[in-house]
Order: C-alpha cells, then sequence, then structure tokens
C-alpha cells in the first residue's frame, strides 16, 4: 500500500503532510535567463525552499519531470530543488545535471509559469524523495503571486 501524495494547497510548501505557509518570496537574477527562487518558510529566513532554473528551459507552464536528470545543454542552468529546515541543515537536495551524482526525485513534476519579475505560479506536485537523512519524503509546494529581488 503506497500512501497518497499530498496535494499541493495554495500558498504552502507541504512537508510529509506538515503544511508551513509561505512567508516570503525572493527571486535573484543571476543572468542569461537563469534564477535562483527563494520561498521563505519561517520569518528569520532560516527555513526555505530554493529553486535553481533557468526561464526558457523551466518556466514555460510545461511540467518538468523531477524523476529524471536533464539532457545535455550549454549555458543553461539544470533545475535544483532543495530544502533547508528551520535548524539550518538541508534536508532535500536535488540536482537534473546529468554529469552530477546528487540525487533526482522519485517522483515529482514542476511547474512553472509567468515570471520571477512579474507574477509568478510555481507548483511541485507528487514529490517523493530521498532526504539527505536517508529517509523518504513527500513534498510539494504552491505558491502563486509576486516576488521580490533580492542581492
Amino acid at each position: 500500500y503506497v500512501k497518497p501524495l499530498p496535494k499541493p494547497t495554495a500558498g504552502t510548501v507541504t512537508l510529509d503532510g506538515t503544511n508551513k505557509p509561505i512567508v516570503k518570496a525572493e527571486y535573484k537574477d543571476e543572468t542569461r535567463g537563469n534564477y535562483r527562487l527563494y520561498l521563505y518558510l519561517s520569518a528569520d529566513g532560516k527555513e526555505r525552499v530554493m529553486f535553481q532554473l533557468n526561464k526558457d528551459v523551466h518556466m514555460t507552464g510545461s511540467p518538468v519531470n523531477l524523476a529524471e536528470k536533464e539532457k545535455k545543454h550549454g549555458g543553461k542552468w539544470y533545475w535544483v530543488v532543495s530544502y533547508r529546515t528551520a535548524d539550518g541543515p538541508t534536508l532535500i537536495e536535488t540536482y537534473a545535471d546529468p554529469d552530477s551524482s546528487d540525487p533526482v526525485f522519485a517522483t515529482g513534476t514542476l511547474t512553472i509559469s509567468g515570471s520571477p519579475t512579474g507574477t509568478i505560479n510555481i507548483k511541485l506536485e507528487n514529490g517523493s524523495v530521498k532526504g539527505e537523512d536517508g529517509k523518504d519524503h513527500t513534498f510539494t509546494v504552491s505558491y502563486s503571486g509576486t516576488m521580490t529581488k533580492t542581492k
């Protein structure tokens, strides 16, 4: 019996069935269409989800399969999804570079439309991933709104 994966709840990150409201959203423009997106789950900014993405590759409104590495492509970032706990350590660290030994998700899709500089819609659905702690975790994200530019 496999537990059904949680459905994303608007404005929250859900980790192992616990909803955590997103309190702040920021982006960093890393040039050439590459962005870091930060969704903060605590006022002090320690607990957060971070995405590394390329606008042309990942922010198209089409689902990105988080269960596989990307095909090789030059000059544009491969996706990264990471989650850092309130205590500081990184619990989830995934990276789609085909040359990287970092893991990807067991299941999950990431769909992003809009733009970090305007209104953005981020939905990570059916996320199942092995954490840095060696345990399996369920993980979903749903955010729709604006983001603040950070240095």
